[in-house]
């Protein structure tokens, strides 16, 4: 199903973005609608509103959806049927291999990678109670959860931002782990119990990033151009490429991120069994220009001491 919202004057020409329908997925594409227009006044943004199936079905695991990009397909196709001229993603939910007639044609933005604990009590990871209950539903953030707090009760907890702490405030959980990018940009963060460092919990790639997929032969390859932010791209792409040669998806227990350092780049990566039993990292550094490179070296340097094994573990 798809909605369409007018957001300017009828006289321009239009281009059309393609949503999600949450509260953070629309905030998120305004801010890429924002960044349209400071390059293109003359342009017209409509956001066309997409309900994907995991959205609906809030008590079905995401992995029955596909195991790999499953908040993306419904999006895509809105573009093939043309309802839309580009989708704008969260780019921690774009799988590594994209379909070979979309591209991601920008990196508009990127905020906080860190995850994130929201407790009810406002106490830190250390300082709740023996047992806690922690909602999530990724497999990497449990993992790396149950290896800091082995005493932990991880709970699946699904849907957006907004029914996660209503959730959270009715009960039955003293905590949920969120991205802190996601707070920010819905202006919450102050409601943040504490963010982990990315030696304590590694973030998804991507993670923190928006970014734009579009046709290969979009029409407005030039605006793509005009509001991707080079440095984003460049962790985008080392990160992703992580992900892909250990071929991990979205709903795998590993994750990287890259930090740019003046001319200089480190990658951290991490894999982790869900009970967080078996954990492997790595750290490299060297060129920003060879990210890319760099992060496909520390996969395989992962898969070599046997992070596929550990990615194939069971969830308990």
């Amino acid at each position: 199903m798809t909605q369409m919202v007018r957001m300017t004057e009828k006289s321009k020409a239009t281009i059309r973005l393609a949503t999600r329908g949450s509260k953070l997925a629309l905030t998120q594409t305004q801010r890429v609608a924002d960044a349209i227009t400071r390059v293109r006044p003359d342009l017209e943004v409509e956001l066309v509103t997409v309900t994907t199936a995991p959205d609906v079905h809030l008590d079905r695991p995401v992995t029955e959806f596909g195991n790999k990009g499953a908040f993306v397909f419904d999006l895509e196709d809105a573009i093939r049927e043309g309802k839309a001229d580009a989708a704008v993603h969260s780019m921690k939910d774009v799988p590594g291999d994209i379909p070979e007639d979309m591209a991601i044609v920008a990196v508009a933005e990127r905020v906080d990678p860190r995850d994130a604990l929201v407790s009810r009590t406002g106490k830190s990871l250390e300082n709740l109670p023996p047992g806690a209950h922690i909602g999530t539903s990724s497999v990497r953030r449990a993992g790396q959860l149950l290896r800091l707090r082995p005493d932990l009760n991880i709970r699946s907890m699904r849907g957006n931002v907004d029914s996660r702490l209503r959730r959270l405030r009715e009960g039955g959980f003293d905590g949920i782990i969120v991205a802190a990018a996601g707070m920010e940009r819905l202006g919450i963060s102050m409601d943040i119990s504490e963010n982990f460092s990315p030696e304590k919990m590694v973030p998804a790639a991507g993670q923190g990033m928006l970014c734009v997929e579009a046709p290969v032969d979009s029409k407005f390859s030039q605006l793509w151009s005009a509001i991707d932010i080079a440095d984003e791209s460049i962790c985008a792409a080392a990160e992703r490429a992580f992900i892909r040669v250990l071929g991990a998806d979205c709903h795998s227990a590993a994750g990287c991120l890259c930090t740019l350092k003046g001319d200089r780049v480190v990658i951290n990566g991490m894999v982790c069994s869900p009970d967080g039993k078996r954990f492997e990292a790595v750290e490299v550094s060297g060129k920003r220009e060879e990210a890319e490179k760099l992060a496909e070296q520390a996969a395989e340097d992962i898969l070599k001491r046997g992070g596929e094994e550990i990615l194939r573990a069971p969830a308990q």
